[in-house]
Formats: C-alpha cells, structure tokens, sequence
C-alpha cells in the first residue's frame, strides 16, 4: 500500500490521541499497529462489551484503545508477565485517569487465568508469543459468554515461532464452539466468535 494512502487511512479510522501517544511512545517496538487497536475498539462497541481481558498488555496501548469502546461499567482485567511492560501499562492507565476500571495484574497468565470467574467476560485478546499462548486457549470457552469474541494476535508469525503458529492455528480452529476467521495482517490475527449457550452462564450484556 502507497505509504501515503495507509497514513491517510490511519489518520480517518485509527487515530491516538495524546495518552495513547505517549503510551506507544513508552512501549517502543512492543506497540501493535494502531490499525490492530481500532480493531478491537470496532469488535468491542460491536459486541456492546463491558467487560474484556487481555494477556500480553502491550504498556497500555491495546488496553486504552479498549477501554475506549467499552460500554456500561467497562471493566478490564490487563495480564502481563513481565515487570517493565506491566509497570508501563499501570502508567499509561493513570496518565489516562482510567486506573478504576482496571484490573492491571503482574503474574503467570495461566495462573491469573485459571482464578477468572467463568462466562463473565465479552472479549478475550490473547497476544503474548504463540507458545505460551497455546496453554491459554483452553480458558477462552471458559471465560467468554455466548457471543464472546476471542483475539488472537500473532497467529502466523515466521522464522522461529512458525512452529507454534502453525499448532496454534490448528488448535484454536479445531474449537468446536468458536467459528474462527484470520486476518492476514500484523503476523496473523484471528478473531473467534463463540457461538454455543453455556449452561448456567448469565445472559449477554447488551
């Protein structure tokens, strides 16, 4: 794509403003593109999200840009392994005076994960490396209510983790209660609709 054109398109449909700026200025080469953040402030406000979990917090950036399109009370929980990112993000929440809607949580992500309160959540954004990623599908039946959004970012990435991208890929579309499209852009981004009812779940926020 002409770079002036892709500007000009980020400038109409995927433009930061100042706290989220500065967020992609701290995270540095971490920082998804800005086009992937409009994505999932477009699934969020499409679904009528309140409530979404990310794991991999990218210093704030996919976090602000959800919390943007979260609706009604607008509850995050942000999962970061890694101290530096995690302390970033916390920053970028403040700077953005969103920090009450925010559960910003430094530890394993299985583990944080597997503590989660069953069908409470309307989006899930998976987005550390695809090996680790691998053992946190399984939580994403789990987790979602029934038209839950599962994002998985990175699902095709070359080199050394083509390996685990391709048991990554193969695993997430052999879900049986998720129909599953990939966007070939940003080293592969699938996007997961739950489509079953869970039973006992409480209804959908809308």
């Amino acid at each position: 794509m002409d770079p002036n054109v892709r500007h000009e398109l980020r400038r109409l449909t995927a433009a930061e403003d100042e706290v989220l700026t500065a967020a992609r200025q701290r995270a540095g080469a971490a920082a998804p593109p800005a086009e992937f953040g409009a994505l999932l402030a477009w699934l969020a406000r499409s679904r009528g999200a309140a409530a979404a979990v990310e794991v991999g917090s990218t210093s704030g950036v996919t976090g602000l840009w959800l919390l943007s399109a979260l609706s009604g009370r607008r509850a995050l929980t942000s999962i970061d392994p890694d101290p530096y990112a995690h302390a970033l993000a916390v920053q970028s929440f403040e700077q953005a005076g969103l920090s009450e809607h925010v559960r910003c949580i430094l530890g394993d992500p299985g583990t944080v994960l597997s503590r989660l309160t069953d069908a409470a959540y309307d989006l899930l954004v998976l987005q550390l490396e695809p090996g680790p990623t691998l053992d946190h599908l399984e939580h994403g039946a789990r987790l979602l209510r029934p038209e839950g959004l599962l994002v998985v970012r990175g699902i095709a990435r070359p080199g050394d983790q083509a390996d685990a991208s391709a048991e990554l890929l193969d695993r997430l579309l052999g879900l049986e209660t998720f129909d599953t499209v990939v966007l070939p852009v940003d080293d592969g981004i699938a996007i997961s609709r739950r489509r079953d009812a869970v039973p006992g779940a409480p209804p959908t926020d809308t």
